[in-house]
């Protein structure tokens, strides 16, 4: 697969005139994934993610937020071993329970990196879309199980109010690679006949990153200041710059991160409870006992029902 910008894929895969892609629903699949034990103690979102694996696993840390994110790594493990009949999957943990499961794409992680505009090339790209490959070649939604992670690491930082600003800023950098692993996907479909259903793809990456600039935004309003890290503006104005990226998002997902705003990709009965960014104070002055709905808002509520 030939190295393409952004700008030269998304004139590649939509010529004008074009009709939008984004007709995907608003929110992916969900799978339950339920709790193995019951934890408390740690917090809202770490007790979430420690519920999830058995008592003396290898992922826990003395650093909250590195513990969440590992083991967010050792949950995924699991969803993937449980699903390994469905074929070539890989899945992810978002957290109250759910995951999504996808199939793997018969793409290469190196042909994500090659899709990667060389001003979105951030502190994660060597290590994570280069070294990596000797693992996860083969398996290019490794890029959704780093993001995954990254996002709920810097969830329990937001929530302790610790120094940990570069896991939100990796988790930039990760909603950027998505958008990229969407084009790489996109330009194979087109190549063979849309043979690779990427509807689930494409409704978890406009979710998933719609959680990401939010959290973004409450950190950079100053609501949560020991998560600020200059970086995270810096890479977000590069993308915001990223022409190509731009383009493309707001024909395949049907917005951009260009003129994003809170509310861009929010939905309707998301607002209410979201008004003022207000929610995670909400929950640190009300106790984990009341936290629930506060919870269910952060995390644009899975919608049950058909696709």
């Amino acid at each position: 697969m030939k190295t393409l910008s952004f700008l030269l894929l998304a004139f590649v895969v939509a010529p004008a005139p074009l009709a939008s892609r984004a007709d995907s629903p608003a929110a992916p699949q969900f799978t339950d994934w339920p709790a193995v034990r019951s934890v408390s103690g740690l917090g809202v979102w770490l007790s979430d993610i420690e519920s999830r694996m058995p008592a003396g696993h290898i992922y826990r840390d003395a650093d909250a937020v590195t513990w969440a994110h590992e083991t967010t790594h050792g949950i995924n493990s699991r969803i993937r071993q449980a699903h390994a009949s469905r074929g070539r999957v890989n899945g992810v943990y978002v957290l109250q329970g759910q995951a999504v499961v996808f199939q793997e794409p018969p793409i290469r992680l190196s042909d994500v990196a090659a899709t990667v505009p060389a001003a979105l090339r951030g502190e994660t790209f060597q290590l994570y879309l280069v070294q990596q490959r000797q693992y996860w070649e083969n398996e290019p939604l490794y890029v959704l199980d780093e993001w995954a992670a990254y996002t709920n690491g810097s969830l329990v930082g937001m929530e302790r109010g610790v120094a940990r600003g570069e896991s939100l800023q990796f988790a930039l950098e990760f909603t950027a690679y998505a958008f990229s692993l969407c084009a790489t996907v996109e330009r194979y479909n087109q190549q063979h006949g849309r043979s690779y259903d990427d509807r689930q793809l494409k409704a978890f990456t406009a979710w998933h990153a719609g959680r990401v600039l939010w959290m973004y935004d409450q950190v950079r309003q100053g609501r949560y200041p020991a998560m600020r890290r200059a970086g995270q503006d810096q890479y977000f104005a590069r993308m915001q710059a990223e022409d190509g990226l731009n383009r493309f998002c707001a024909w395949y997902l049907g917005w951009a991160v260009r003129g994003w705003k809170p509310t861009s990709t929010m939905t309707q009965e998301d607002r209410p409870c979201r008004a003022g960014g207000k929610l995670l104070e909400r929950l640190r002055e009300r106790g984990e006992a009341r936290g629930a709905r506060w919870r269910r808002c952060l995390l644009h509520p899975p919608r049950r029902g058909s696709r």
